[in-house]
């Protein structure tokens, strides 16, 4: 097919050059010794348009008709070559779209088109059509050659919280991460306290916080816990705190619609404070 292509480019290359050289030659119009014969307009059944005139040598008759087909057309006012479509049509035999009647039919892939009516390759046309989904609360990781959904995944849920600033020996009340669990299953809780302003003037006793977690009421009870106690200097660091080693993360099983809560008690067991130290609870719940 590639070879007929470029066989097919000499061809139309090959006729540009001969009318470009007739324009070279005779300019506007037949020069001495091009001879066209005249024909009356009942002998024409294809002809030039109107204000070109027929190119020597572009001019061909009919058989089957006894008519004048003019296949090469000059216009001298603006000096366009108009190429009729049997000229297009003889030097390009063999492509499989008709170029007389314009562009039809589909092109294969192997000569470069799509291989389908549509124009698009054949992943966009899967991808047009509506192709299995995942469900409800879940998401793909990508889609097939069909327009399939593939790996459907479920992401966590997640609930954060982050306390106000509150003074050693204030306890944080009880806030809900999760209003209501969507469904039961088992609850990741991790709570890290974490202290935001430094003590002035305290004593070296330390001062504690614990996180608290809790479960709504269910059937069957109320579930609620401690995290480890964190003890912290009177005058202690901004930034003193429950390091990833120190920190607990707890796994509880919980029903759906229940709430999940976290909160924590403090203690100051510093005397003489002029600034009393401040803590955060930092706090996630995975579900």
């Amino acid at each position: 097919m590639k070879a007929k292509i470029i066989l097919t480019s000499i061809a139309v290359l090959a006729i540009v050059l001969m009318l470009a050289a007739y324009v070279l030659l005779f300019g506007a119009g037949p020069g001495a010794g091009a001879i066209v014969l005249a024909q009356s307009p009942g002998q024409i059944e294809l002809a030039c348009p109107s204000g070109s005139t027929v190119m020597p040598g572009f001019q061909s008759l009919n058989p089957a008709t006894g008519k004048f087909r003019q296949q090469a057309c000059f216009n001298p006012a603006t000096g366009v070559i108009t190429l009729q479509p049997d000229a297009v049509a003889n030097a390009i035999p063999s492509l499989p779209i008709s170029l007389t009647a314009g562009v039809s039919g589909i092109l294969p892939t192997a000569n470069g088109g799509t291989g389908n009516a549509t124009g698009n390759a054949a992943t966009a046309t899967a991808l047009a059509s509506a192709g299995t989904n995942c469900g409800a609360g879940s998401a793909a990781s990508g889609v097939d050659a069909s327009g399939n959904a593939l790996n459907c995944l479920t992401p966590a849920n997640v609930g954060v919280f982050v306390s106000a600033a509150t003074n050693f020996g204030a306890s944080v009340s009880t806030s809900n991460l999760v209003a209501s669990l969507p469904s039961d299953g088992i609850v990741f809780f991790d709570a890290r306290p974490v202290q935001v302003t430094a003590g002035v003037g305290c004593s070296s006793s330390s001062n504690t916080v614990t996180p608290q977690w809790s479960i709504g009421a269910v059937t069957g009870g109320f579930n609620s816990g401690s995290f480890s106690q964190v003890s912290i200097t009177g005058n202690g660091s901004v930034g003193t705190g429950a390091s990833p080693a120190t920190a607990d993360q707890i796994e509880q099983v919980a029903k759906a619609g229940t709430a999940v809560g976290i909160g924590a008690i403090s203690t100051l067991a510093s005397t003489g404070c002029s600034t009393v130290p401040q803590y955060r609870i930092y706090a996630k719940v995975i579900y």
